[in-house]
């Protein structure tokens, strides 16, 4: 089977992309996945969910390896009785894809598994240093504990949004406040109360951040990657500017 000829850079790139992990990083798995959910309760059902979702993946990966591994074995037992070309052809090709296949489960098995053990790392931090653990994990399972850790979840999520409503907007949106009009009066005033709370202390702190970063407060090598990302030119020096005028 004839192959496009590449360049040594060019293989090397080949060769990189299959040794390159494809798997997500502990960064995003703690911050985008589980502090996304916004309560504890949440956030360990999500990375038990993540752990239940790889760990099955994990399963039918292990098998296909092995199935994989014994078909291209047969595939090689029925070549050596061949003795017409086509045919031997054929069982080579189908051996070659058979590889291809075991490679790509193995490296999905490895992603797979280096995901897993983040997001076991993760719940094991969770349990180690959180005092409240023990009745979220059981949570999980006791229908009683899930409504009272539901509901908690549910005002801070609303006041939240309705925070980020009012920052940006300087009212909550309809959609928001629909929703928190669907809660009992207790509720609703937990929900208004945290959100017009934290709406002053947020906007506070955005308009500190602000005029630090005015005053040219840079963050060495960050500040260009973000730069670089939005395209935006390097301002003109005041001495600059003063010959153009």
């Amino acid at each position: 089977m004839k192959k496009n000829k590449l360049d040594e850079l060019s293989n090397t790139l080949v060769n990189l992309s299959q040794k390159s992990v494809g798997s997500m990083p502990a960064f995003k798995m703690e911050h985008f996945v589980g502090d996304a959910q916004i309560t504890d309760f949440s956030k360990v059902r999500q990375w038990l969910m993540e752990l239940r979702t790889r760990e099955d993946s994990l399963e039918q990966l292990y098998v296909r390896v092995e199935k994989t591994k014994i078909e291209i074995n047969i595939l090689h037992e029925q070549l050596e009785d061949i003795v017409d070309d086509n045919k031997k052809k054929l069982i080579e090709l189908n051996i070659i894809d058979k590889k291809v296949d075991l490679r790509r489960f193995e490296r999905t098995k490895g992603d797979a598994e280096n995901e897993r053990d983040i997001v076991l790392e993760l719940l094991k931090d969770f349990i180690n240093t959180n005092e409240n653990s023990k009745e979220i994990l059981e949570a999980q399972t006791d229908k009683v504990l899930r409504e009272k850790y539901e509901k908690e979840y549910w005002v801070v999520r609303l006041a939240k949004q309705s925070m980020l409503d009012m920052i940006n907007y300087g009212r909550i949106s309809t959609g928001n406040l629909d929703a928190v009009l669907m809660l009992n009066p207790t509720e609703q005033r937990k929900v208004l109360g945290l959100a017009s709370k934290y709406t002053l202390e947020v906007d506070s702190n955005i308009k500190e951040l602000m005029a630090k970063a005015s005053m040219n407060v840079s963050l060495p090598g960050i500040d260009d990657k973000l730069r670089n990302q939005l395209k935006i030119a390097k301002s003109e020096s005041i001495e600059e500017f003063k010959k153009l005028i």
